[in-house]
C-alpha cells in the first residue's frame, strides 16, 4: 500500500510540473520572435485584437493594416498560432496573432508623405517583402503617397503607398520625398494633368458623374478644395470651359510662365518635368522623344492651335517635332535683348558655370544676346552684353523680351 501511495504521489508531482511548464488550457510559451517593448505594425490586411490568446478570445477591436502596436510580454501558442500580448496607441490591451505583425522600421518617411520613385523600375507588391506578389512596376519618377509603414522585411523598410489608382508595398530604399508634392494645391493654383487620362466629375469622389476625360498635359485652375473622398484629396478645377472635380493624386503644379508667343528661330526650354515632342501638332500624334526639364529646342514652325493647346514645331538636337507651347519658356533670339526671368545670374568669362564671374545680373535686368547657343555642362550658354561687359549667361534663366 505504501508503494502505491508513493507512485500516486510521484504521478501527481509530475503532472503539476508539466502544468507549471506548459501552462493551462493548451497555452504554451514559445521562442520570442518579438520581444517585450518591440513596436510592431499590422500587415496583410485587418487583424483582430482579442481579449485572450486563441481564436475563441473575445474580439476587442479590428485593427487596420499599418496600425502600430507595442509588445508587452512573451508569446503563447494557442490553436497552433503564436499570440502576442500587445497594447495599442489608444491603451487597449489584448492579444494578436504573430503571423500578421512585423517589426516597425525606423523609416525616413511618414504616413501622408508624398514620395517619388528615385531608382526604378520599382516593384509594387501585395505585402512587405520580396516574396510577395508583384502588382505593378513603377518607373523612375512615379509619384505616390505613403499610407502605412515602415515595416521591416528582408532587412529593408517597406511602405504601403498609393500610386495613382494602385496601392501596394515598396522598398523604401528606392524612394525619395517628392520635391514638388502631388496633391497639395490651393484655390488659384495653375495645374496640369500629370498622369492621365483623368476623369473630371460632377462632385468629389468616384461616385460623381464623369463630365469629361482629361488627357495628360491638360491645364487648368484650382477653384476649390481639397475635399476628402474615397481616401483621396479632390479639387474643383476649371479646365477650358469645363468645371468639375478631380483627384489631386493625378495633378501637378504648372510651374511654367507660358506666353504661347515664341518667334521663329528663337530658342526655348522645357519648363515641366517631362514633355513629349510629337510627330504633328496633336495630343494623339506619335511621340518622337520625351524631353526633360531644361531641354532646349529651336522654334522652326508654329504657332498652330490644335485641341486646347497652342503647338510649336521645334528642332531638338536634330529631331524635329511639335510640342505644347504652354510648357515652354525662353524665346531667346540672337541679336535681340532678353530679360533675366530667374535671377540673379552670373555673367561669366566663358560658357561654363566654373568659369570666372564678371558679376551678378539681377532678376528683371535686360541683356543683349550676341551669340549662341553653346553647350557647357548642364546649361546652354549665350554670349551676352550687360552694362558694357561682354560674357556668357545660361539661357535657362532668360526670357525673350
Amino acid at each position: 500500500m505504501n508503494g502505491l501511495r508513493t507512485r500516486i504521489s510521484m504521478v501527481v508531482v509530475a503532472t503539476m510540473l508539466m502544468i507549471a511548464v506548459a501552462g493551462i488550457a493548451g497555452v504554451a510559451p514559445v521562442s520570442a520572435q518579438f520581444g517585450n517593448g518591440d513596436v510592431v505594425v499590422v500587415v496583410n490586411g485587418s487583424l483582430n485584437l482579442r481579449q485572450d490568446p486563441g481564436l475563441t478570445g473575445t474580439i476587442l477591436q479590428t485593427l487596420p493594416q499599418g496600425t502600430p502596436l507595442t509588445v508587452t510580454g512573451d508569446a503563447q501558442t494557442v490553436d497552433a498560432i503564436e499570440w502576442y500580448p500587445v497594447i495599442t496607441a489608444g491603451a487597449v490591451a489584448g492579444f494578436v496573432a504573430g503571423q500578421y505583425i512585423e517589426l516597425q522600421g525606423d523609416g525616413e518617411f511618414a504616413v501622408g508623405d508624398h514620395i517619388m520613385v528615385a531608382n526604378g523600375p520599382l516593384n509594387l507588391r501585395s505585402a512587405p517583402g520580396t516574396g510577395s506578389s508583384i502588382l505593378k512596376k513603377l518607373p523612375t519618377g512615379a509619384m505616390g503617397t505613403v499610407l502605412a509603414g515602415p515595416t521591416v522585411a528582408n532587412s529593408m523598410d517597406w511602405y504601403q503607398i498609393q500610386a495613382g489608382s494602385d496601392a501596394g508595398w515598396v522598398a523604401g530604399d528606392y524612394l525619395d520625398l517628392a520635391t514638388s508634392p502631388v496633391g497639395e494645391f490651393e484655390a488659384g493654383d495653375e495645374i496640369y494633368v500629370a498622369d492621365g487620362p483623368l476623369n473630371l466629375r460632377s462632385e468629389a469622389g468616384t461616385s460623381g458623374t464623369i463630365l469629361k476625360t482629361l488627357p495628360t498635359g491638360t491645364t487648368g485652375t484650382v477653384l476649390a478644395g481639397p475635399t476628402v473622398a474615397n481616401g483621396r484629396d479632390w479639387y474643383q478645377i476649371e479646365a477650358g470651359s469645363d468645371v468639375g472635380w478631380v483627384a489631386g493624386d493625378y495633378l501637378a503644379l504648372d510651374s511654367g510662365s507660358p506666353t504661347g508667343d515664341f518667334d521663329i528661330n528663337s530658342y526655348v526650354f522645357v519648363n515641366v518635368p517631362k514633355l513629349n515632342l510629337r510627330a504633328s501638332a496633336s495630343a494623339d500624334a506619335a511621340v518622337l522623344v520625351t524631353m526633360t526639364q531644361g531641354t532646349m529646342g529651336k522654334v522652326i514652325g508654329g504657332p498652330t492651335a490644335s485641341g486646347s493647346y497652342v503647338w510649336y514645331q521645334l528642332d531638338v538636337n536634330g529631331t524635329q517635332g511639335w510640342a505644347v507651347g504652354e510648357y515652354l519658356v525662353g524665346g531667346i533670339v540672337v541679336g535681340e535683348t532678353a530679360v533675366v526671368a530667374d535671377g540673379p545670374i552670373n555673367l561669366r568669362v566663358s560658357a561654363s558655370s566654373s568659369s570666372q564671374s564678371l558679376g551678378p545680373i539681377p532678376q528683371g535686368a535686360t541683356v543683349t544676346i550676341t551669340s549662341g547657343p553653346t553647350a557647357g555642362g548642364s546649361y546652354s550658354w549665350f554670349g551676352a552684353t550687360h552694362n558694357g561687359q561682354n560674357g556668357y549667361v545660361a539661357g535657362q534663366f532668360l526670357s525673350g523680351s
